[in-house]
């Protein structure tokens, strides 16, 4: 899962700009659709991208000011609501990756109007409401990718 994250981030940061396309009735979300393949970002005071990995499964990376880890992982937990979830994230530079394979909490975090990243440096809230909608249309540029 880690190389897998890794490389999409890495496809992420290298990719040439291409245009975003906004989502419709997903709020700030925007599709970004480039030959490393596709993801969906909103700019907040956490960027906040997601992807759909090779399972089908949501990857989550997220990059606040001030973000940075000593290592290569951080111990955190990411917060829906009321739920909480003890993660073990990839970093890189400034960003927070975590694969997310518990299909209750995705489906949870798709429907969430907000996230709540607890890290160790500090807790940051993002918007993430019309993530289910991104998810959607994810998977859906994908799919046309592969044909």
């Amino acid at each position: 899962m880690r190389a897998a994250v890794v490389a999409a981030a890495l496809a992420m940061l290298s990719a040439p700009a291409f245009a975003d396309t906004p989502i419709p009735s997903a709020g700030d979300w925007v599709l970004v659709n480039d030959p490393a393949g596709c993801w969906a970002e909103n700019n907040h005071a956490v960027h906040l991208k997601a992807l759909v990995n090779r399972s089908g499964h949501l990857v989550l990376a997220a990059a606040g000011s001030g973000w940075r880890a000593d290592g290569d992982h951080v111990d955190m937990r990411l917060q829906v609501g009321n739920d909480t979830q003890a993660i073990r994230a990839t970093m890189l530079i400034n960003i927070v990756m975590v694969g997310i394979d518990d299909t209750a909490f995705q489906s949870r975090i798709l429907n969430a109007s907000s996230l709540t990243w607890h890290l160790p440096w500090g807790d940051s809230a993002t918007p993430s409401a019309g993530l289910d909608k991104a998810f959607a249309a994810i998977a859906e540029c994908e799919r046309n990718k592969a044909h």
